[in-house]
């Protein structure tokens, strides 16, 4: 055996050996620790994932929306624009190609 395991083996037997310590609880660390809780419910601690969910979540919302009003924007101003009489590229090249 290796030095790590022949004192690991010495750590477990005193280990074992040892009558178990049962220590009592203070007075009032049931009613604080209940307490702490209670007002952990009531802060942003309790809900913090929650909150930075919805706060991610409205933000990226308002951020695709904003995107939306652009798009939609740059459409209806190529919609305005006057481009009768110009044939397109696809008109084009279909008469070009009887021609051939």
């Amino acid at each position: 055996m290796s030095e790590f395991d022949r004192r690991w083996q010495a750590g477990v037997r005193r280990a074992r050996q040892m009558a178990p310590v049962l220590t009592p609880i203070p007075a009032g660390f049931v009613a604080r620790v209940l307490s702490r809780r209670a007002a952990m419910e009531h802060s942003e601690g309790a809900n913090a994932g929650i909150d930075v969910w919805i706060r991610l979540a409205t933000r990226a919302l308002a951020g695709a929306f904003a995107i939306l009003m652009v798009m939609v924007a740059l459409e209806w101003r190529d919609t305005k624009s006057t481009t009768i009489g110009f044939p397109h590229v696809e008109h084009s090249v279909a008469q070009a190609f009887w021609i051939l």
